[in-house]
């Protein structure tokens, strides 16, 4: 009796397989058919000669991806040129900074920074339209795909990881892993100026982290984004003089 080989999946037993390649199929496929699709996979590895339990382990640990990284994933696979494209304006923003910084007048903050937003803005877009086209409203997985987006602008290690097309979860920006004087501090969301008296402290102190080969980073950008007027209400409302 014949064996049975899914549609589109190579049959394992008569060619070596190429196991990067199937792992970057399963994130093609919607979220709701990858758990399904994993476990064939990994089955079909164990029982490949010689059992190759490694690449069953490896497959095994794959997390389904979230409607956001999904999203981005399809971008980077059918639109390589775009995310290329960020990373290049993530670059020349980063050496307008630079610029900026060294007291140069016409440094070009101002044309790197919106040129970098049109990027991002671009690959927004798209990852929306890929949502609408799976029958997703794009708007609740709006925010987490342009944070994945300018992480890959502003990050070597992000950019690679959004460049696999294999992501569980979206990315958050951090600060820049390039190197900023240490007195610099943002003005904005593009720019940095470094203002007299200004803490030492670097900026983006316990800034977010990457877990390796997970695609997934962890942080409380929301705690960075608070107004420094909500953190003074909270502050006085738990310091009250003594009673009597």
């Amino acid at each position: 009796m014949g064996r049975t080989v899914a549609p589109g999946w190579p049959d394992l037993e008569d060619s070596a397989v190429d196991v990067d390649a199937e792992i970057g199929r399963l994130y093609e496929l919607p979220p709701g058919e990858f758990v399904a699709a994993r476990d064939e996979l990994g089955r079909r590895l164990r029982a490949q000669p010689p059992d190759d339990r490694a690449a069953a382990e490896r497959v095994r640990g794959l997390r389904r991806p979230t409607v956001a990284a999904w999203a981005v994933n399809q971008v980077a696979r059918r639109h390589a040129e775009l995310v290329a494209e960020l990373v290049e304006s993530g670059d020349r923003l980063h050496q307008a900074q630079r610029r900026a910084l060294s007291g140069l007048r016409d440094s070009g903050l101002r044309a790197a920074a919106a040129e970098r937003r049109e990027r991002l803005d671009r690959l927004v877009a798209a990852a929306s339209r890929v949502l609408v086209e799976a029958g997703r409203p794009p708007e609740p997985h709006r925010d987490a795909i342009a944070a994945t987006f300018e992480a890959a602008s502003v990050d070597p290690e992000a950019a690679a990881a959004v460049r696999r097309g294999t992501l569980a979860h979206e990315l958050r920006p951090r600060a820049s892993r390039r190197t900023r004087p240490p007195d610099a501090r943002p003005t904005g969301p593009d720019g940095w100026t470094r203002p007299s008296g200004a803490s030492s402290r670097p900026p983006g102190a316990g800034r977010t982290t990457c877990g390796a080969g997970s695609g997934s980073w962890t942080g409380s950008p929301r705690r960075r984004g608070r107004s420094p007027s909500r953190w003074g209400r909270r502050r006085r409302a738990t310091v009250r003089p003594p009673s009597g």
